[in-house]
């Protein structure tokens, strides 16, 4: 069996056999205070500014280091250190995972706004990943689409004569390149158009939220990059009109 011991524990605290009379019982025990937490956190800091991406160990890491620590302020510091760490990893699903581990492992000692700020940091990578899927599908299904077509023009051009055949395969050739090209620019365009409003749309969607929760123009900031302070307090009078406007024409409804 094997047992993972918290920074606050130390290898000679805890016995590494057991006697329970028939039965012996040997662990093997795994002491975090024995981490050397700042080489680790400045190895995995430099391979994520590298934008490399991590193995199955070095996510480990990331997940157990605020662990390491002995005190309550040591551990909450650590814990904010190591998810803005794990947010600046390029890859989503591995940030996916670090950030959601750090969240079960430190379920115990972590405080609620640092918690909240996790999850928050969750739902954003989640809507990203999301788009990014979406993307990668209809470029997938344009390049599909005009290898169908390509197929088909090359086979009608190979009933036509000799010279005629070579002649209209080099047009067809160059203009459904061109086409294709111009078609794939049309269409990535486009969609990184309807990705932006989409995003522009759901970021307002999560300000509009978090405003009427009366969160700080500082907090929504930090949050949602996309907005300025003086964004989200324009935002926030607008909401403050249309409310009193709606209270102004339905006394009823405040009543």
């Amino acid at each position: 069996m094997v047992v993972i011991y918290t920074g606050d524990i130390k290898r000679k605290q805890v016995s590494m056999e057991y006697d329970i009379g028939a039965v012996k019982m040997s662990l093997e025990c795994a002491f975090l205070s024995e981490l050397d937490y700042k080489g680790i956190f400045q190895r995995l800091e430099q391979k994520i500014k590298r934008n490399e991406r991590l193995d199955d160990g070095e996510l480990m890491e990331v997940i157990v280091m605020p662990l390491s620590y002995q005190k309550a302020e040591e551990k909450q510091q650590k814990i904010r250190e190591t998810v803005a760490l794990a947010a600046q990893i390029q890859d989503r699903g591995q940030q996916l995972f670090a950030l959601s581990g750090i969240l079960a492992f430190t379920d115990k000692v972590i405080d609620r706004e640092t918690a909240n700020k996790i999850r928050r940091a969750i739902e954003m990578t989640q809507v990203a990943q999301i788009f990014e899927e979406e993307k990668q599908q209809a470029l997938l299904q344009v390049t599909r689409i005009f290898e169908e077509e390509k197929q088909q023009a090359l086979l009608q051009v190979t009933q036509i004569f000799e010279e005629e055949k070579q002649q209209a395969l080099r047009k067809a050739t160059e203009d459904f390149e061109e086409e294709k090209q111009q078609a794939l620019r049309k269409a990535t365009e486009d969609f990184e158009e309807e990705k932006q409003q989409a995003l522009e749309k759901t970021a307002k969607q999560i300000v509009v939220r978090m405003i009427k929760k009366d969160y700080s123009a500082e907090e929504i900031v930090s949050l949602v990059p996309s907005y300025s302070q003086n964004d989200v307090e324009a935002l926030r009078r607008e909401l403050n009109a249309a409310e009193e406007k709606h209270n102004t024409e339905n006394p009823q409804d405040r009543a």
